[in-house]
């Protein structure tokens, strides 16, 4: 997991992938009150709302999408077990086939 101790100075070593980072960011902004914030100015509450918003959506993107990978990868998965299982049972009824045509000839 990524260390966030080091602070906003000196270098990011690290490599973030995307949804980090807005999970980072969602984190960051959670703790603000609304009220404080449209106290201050309704056009920043606003436009905070629309970041938290964009930022759930695109989280619950990337989670829809892993789901989907991860039922394609069990799909292809189960596929290729039948596939197996009808070539192994081909190649029986086909030895068996051969078998009994070698005995009549």
């Amino acid at each position: 997991m990524n260390d966030y101790s080091q602070g906003v100075t000196g270098p990011k070593d690290e490599h973030f992938r995307e949804y980090e980072k807005l999970k980072f960011l969602q984190a960051n902004l959670q703790g603000n009150a609304l009220e404080a914030i449209d106290e201050y100015s309704v056009a920043v509450g606003k436009l905070y709302r629309w970041i938290m918003f964009a930022m759930e959506i695109r989280m619950e993107d990337i989670r829809q999408r892993r789901e989907h990978k991860r039922d394609l990868t069990k799909q292809r998965a189960e596929a290729q077990e039948k596939e197996k299982e009808r070539n192994d049972k081909r190649n029986a009824l086909y030895d068996e086939a051969k078998a009994a045509f070698d005995d009549k000839a």
